[in-house]
């Protein structure tokens, strides 16, 4: 099992770098983060992890509060793949193959089975664009 501490919430008042420094000091071998959005970030941890024996191990693509971005509705079918792919991008630049998806909060007036259903066409939609990728969710 890989414990990965989600970095944003660790040692707020520092710098990304010092951030993964103090979390390897700690004794953990994998962060994950929040901060797919910002490419600069990414390779900043996963550069500074590869020094200190820290590997950014996955991205967070989007939030479940994050209504317009939740794959559990049709309608925003075409946000949520444009996220997956930038966040999946960044993620890639910087050596970082795995990525968390949340389903979003329930949809008033959609039953559970309209809202799976979409939520499945979603992740089959987004697991065919990354696999384009060739590296995405291999390690």
């Amino acid at each position: 099992m890989k414990i990965a501490p989600l970095i944003d919430l660790f040692f707020r008042d520092k710098p990304w770098e010092v951030r993964v420094q103090k979390i390897a000091k700690c004794g953990y071998n994998y962060i994950e983060t929040w901060q797919g959005a910002d490419v600069d970030v990414l390779k900043s941890m996963s550069s500074i992890g590869k020094e200190c024996g820290v590997r950014l191990v996955s991205v967070v693509i989007n939030f479940a509060t994050e209504k317009e971005i939740a794959p559990i509705d049709e309608a925003n079918r075409l946000r949520f793949l444009q996220r997956i792919d930038r966040f999946s991008d960044n993620a890639l630049l910087a050596d970082c193959h795995q990525g968390i998806v949340t389903a979003g909060q329930s949809i008033q007036g959609h039953n559970y089975q309209q809202q799976q259903a979409c939520l499945v066409g979603a992740l089959r939609a987004a697991g065919e664009l990354v696999k384009e990728k060739g590296r995405f969710g291999k390690k």
